[in-house]
């Protein structure tokens, strides 16, 4: 049975359950038949949007058609495929890549970039811990990173 069938069956037997709810009556009744009508609407919604490929209700753009996917098959297929890098041998290429960048740096560029970047410290706090001016650190940071945007991006 394919999804189309399924939902025309879904659709005829919420008409169906609606239909009876609605001569029975009785306080639960109304919502009953609330929630219902609003099965039947999406239910009618999938089944015209499976059958013409648009969705109902004046949607002028197409949306692409869905088909069913046989989860065993798609895995089978991805398996076959080229295998994803190793992440091992990625990061430490990527760590090694960093260490040489930030080795470029000055002494006092290392000291600051690390508390800035790596210990969350505020420029204050790093001008105050190394007695230099807040002015001082912010330079020196901006040069720091600059060096190791430019030092990093074939990394990316």
């Amino acid at each position: 049975m394919t999804l189309l069938e399924q939902y025309r069956e879904s659709l005829q037997a919420v008409a169906t359950a609606r239909a009876r709810t609605a001569e029975r009556g009785g306080p639960r009744a109304k919502g009953d038949l609330a929630l219902l009508a609003d099965m039947e609407s999406d239910l009618q919604w999938a089944v015209t949007y499976l059958t013409t490929g648009w969705p109902p209700a004046g949607e002028h753009r197409r949306l692409p058609r869905e088909f069913p996917v046989d989860p065993h098959q798609l895995s089978r297929y991805l398996s076959s495929r080229a295998k994803p890098p190793d992440l091992q041998a990625l990061r430490e290429r990527v760590h090694q890549q960093l260490r040489t960048a930030l080795a470029d740096l000055s002494p006092r560029e290392q000291d600051i970039y690390w508390l800035a970047e790596a210990c969350a410290w505020s420029l204050g706090d790093i001008a105050q811990h190394l007695k230099v001016s807040k002015g001082t650190v912010q330079v020196t940071l901006r040069r720091a990173r600059s060096k190791l945007v430019l030092r990093s991006a074939p990394i990316l």
